[in-house]
């Protein structure tokens, strides 16, 4: 190559390895942000099964059960501290939860990136910063003194600095653009000396192979890889290489490389895509693609297959455990009622895929709820026939989410209360019910890792019964209970939504009139628990 030529090429490597190095800071105006959350603090009194959930919130996204990460405390009363790496770029407000803890003293509260500090909140600071707490007294000494009242022990933190982050971003990115350049020109200079005396066919192999071995470092560098989104979880660290770890050191390594392997994200992401729209199946195994774009769970397919069946003796155990709930609570002059929340498929049968076969003519639900009817006096809740009912005038589940929606849940609420007996609430029928634009997290959805499209039906409707039910009402539950409390707060003067199996610990602190006991049809074995 001739001098004018080797020049040239030189000067374009200087620009392209600038470029590509400085890709990360150019690629959008969140270059730094609060990617680590560290909580110092102490429990006075502590348990082997406390726990802190940090939720986290962004300006197009609340509080919610999906952005939001648990970590065990240690059993002991001494000073530790959790970090919790966020999954989201542009968190502006974290909740500290915390579970089976009295009293949890926070010392300071720390915000980085990628273990530089950004912000460092004290006691006193998380105090006047803090937006709101829910069970919870709380109070300033040396630490900041949360103790529990309740079991919704949690504090938020919303008014996070963003302002200064921000300019601690700006001087960092003068820094690194000084350093992009020595490194730039570093690398033009050893192509040259390398390039001097090539042919240009040797030269166009040598530059194919350095794009290969290159850009995934590059993508590593401007933090394109993660997995941390599609199989939400915290991505592995780097393991230490010691005498004490020798063992470990290559599982841990493999692990924290198949994490941060460069591209990854889009790769699967892409994959996914294949394999759903032009394959015409779902990419992952936990999530069934049904026909006209509904999304099932595939932990319900051995209820909707009917293949689950109880035998004789489950079902006596169930039955079993459910009479000695029962005759615990009548002891007490406690009713006692069991619920179910049906499977999205035992409403939508329609929308499975032609190829999954039903092998019985009842399913475990039926078979279960029609032995407990016969052999107890145990009182059902079961909503199944109502939705069905009113399924070809409303949607009552969301497509892509394993849940029922507003007016699914209402009708679910209005079994509840037509069993207790109370006759002021409004049936589905006589509803204003409006279709509005709304937005929600959909857990089928965000488990196959594609950005499918929303078509969901999100409802609004009020009711305001002028009398409220004077009952004290206890429910045991999951999620599928979860979507009914904020009709139960309308309808009872005293509610509680528990989500937990039956505790009769619960019950002696609570004291209620009536106690129901409510589980997802495909976790219904759980009534023996």
């Amino acid at each position: 190559m001739d001098k004018k030529m080797i020049i040239s090429i030189r000067l374009i490597i200087f620009i392209i390895v600038f470029i590509v190095i400085n890709f990360g800071v150019e690629l959008d105006n969140n270059f730094m942000y609060i990617r680590e959350v560290t909580i110092t603090f102490n429990t006075p009194y502590p348990s082997e099964n406390g726990s802190i959930q940090l939720f986290f919130r962004t300006e197009e996204q609340g509080f919610n059960g999906t952005d939001s990460i648990r970590e065990k405390t240690v059993n002991t009363n001494k000073s530790q501290s959790l970090t919790f790496n966020l999954t989201r770029e542009d968190v502006n407000g974290i909740r500290i939860d915390f579970d089976n803890l009295d009293q949890l003293n926070i010392s300071k509260l720390e915000l980085s990136w990628f273990g530089i500090n950004l912000k460092t909140y004290t006691a006193e600071e998380i105090y006047e910063n803090n937006s709101g707490y829910g069970d919870i007294d709380i109070r300033l000494d040396v630490d900041l003194i949360l103790q529990s009242t309740g079991i919704d022990s949690r504090l938020a933190v919303t008014n996070l600095d963003i302002d200064s982050i921000e300019q601690q971003e700006d001087t960092l990115i003068n820094y690194l653009l000084i350093v992009w350049l020595i490194i730039a020109f570093l690398i033009q200079y050893i192509f040259g000396i390398i390039i001097k005396n090539m042919s240009y066919s040797q030269y166009l192999s040598f530059i194919f192979m350095i794009v290969l071995c290159v850009l995934p470092i590059s993508w590593w560098i401007i933090g394109g890889s993660s997995s941390s989104e599609l199989e939400n979880k915290s991505l592995a660290e780097k393991p230490d290489f010691t005498l004490k770890n020798i063992t470990n050191y290559s599982a841990e390594f493999e692990e924290y490389y198949n994490d941060h392997l460069a591209f990854k994200s889009p790769i699967v992401k892409f994959n996914n895509w294949i394999e759903y729209h032009l394959f015409d199946k779902s990419p992952v195994t936990n999530v069934i693609k049904g026909t006209e774009g509904w999304l099932f769970y595939s932990s319900t397919l051995a209820d909707y297959q009917r293949t689950n069946l109880y035998d004789n003796v489950r079902l006596e155990n169930i039955k079993n455990r459910l009479v000695e709930i029962q005759q615990e609570l009548a002891s007490q002059n406690i009713e006692f009622y069991i619920m179910v929340g049906p499977n999205k498929n035992t409403i939508y049968p329609e929308y499975m895929p032609n190829g999954y076969m039903r092998y019985n003519s009842e399913s475990r639900l039926e078979q279960l709820f029609s032995y407990i009817e016969k052999t107890t006096s145990i009182p059902i809740i079961n909503p199944v026939q109502s939705l069905l009912s009113y399924k070809d005038d409303y949607r009552l589940y969301w497509q892509l989410d394993t849940h029922w929606n507003t007016v699914g849940s209402y009708i679910g609420f209005k079994e509840l209360i037509d069993s207790l007996n109370i006759s002021n609430i409004p049936d589905v029928k006589d509803l204003d019910i409006k279709i509005i634009e709304s937005q929600r997290a959909l857990d089928l959805k965000n488990m196959t890792g594609i950005d499918l499209r929303d078509n969901e039906i999100y409802y609004s409707f009020e009711f305001s019964p002028e009398v409220k039910s004077d009952i004290n009402l206890l429910i045991f539950g999951d999620s599928f209970a979860g979507g009914i409390e904020s009709y139960l707060n309308k309808a009872f003067n005293n509610c509680e939504v528990a989500r937990e199996l039956y505790n009769y610990d619960k019950v002696q602190e609570i004291k209620p009139d009536v106690v129901v006991f409510e589980l997802v049809e495909r976790n219904i074995s759980n009534f023996a628990n």
